[in-house]
């Protein structure tokens, strides 16, 4: 069952009034590793480019990908906190469980949503896959 933004944000805000600040700060602390890794791999594309080394090139490549998509998913989880809907599935806007979120802070579904879609990175439900986003 789907239910409306602000009653989500009232479902969540009581259990995890107290942790939250534990969760911000994680969330930054992830967010400038990977800024700081975003920087490193653009010295490491340059030099790259200088040696001609195309091989070092793609995989530096694939690797800012992997660590902007981190980033955005980083963000978004911090812009979750800040709208007061955190911690609240993006499916079936249950509570994620508090143990699913110390693991994984940018969690956007509850374990049960997230195996319904195979999905270990956690992103919304999307048309066709069975179930709402």
């Amino acid at each position: 069952m789907r239910q409306n933004t602000s009653a989500r944000r009232t479902a969540c805000a009581p259990e995890l009034g107290a942790r939250l600040p534990a969760v911000r700060a994680k969330l930054h602390a992830q967010w400038q590793f990977r800024r700081e890794q975003l920087d490193q791999l653009t010295l490491d594309a340059t030099e790259a480019i200088v040696t001609s080394d195309h091989e070092r090139l793609r995989i530096i490549g694939v690797l800012e990908s992997a660590a902007e998509s981190a980033l955005r998913d980083i963000e978004d989880a911090q812009q979750r906190l800040e709208q007061g809907r955190y911690g609240g599935c993006e499916s079936c806007a249950e509570q994620i469980a508090w143990e699913r979120l110390e693991a994984l802070p940018i969690s956007r579904l509850c374990s049960s949503c997230a195996r319904m879609t195979g999905l270990a990175s956690s992103r919304p439900l999307h048309a066709g896959l069975g179930r709402a986003a």
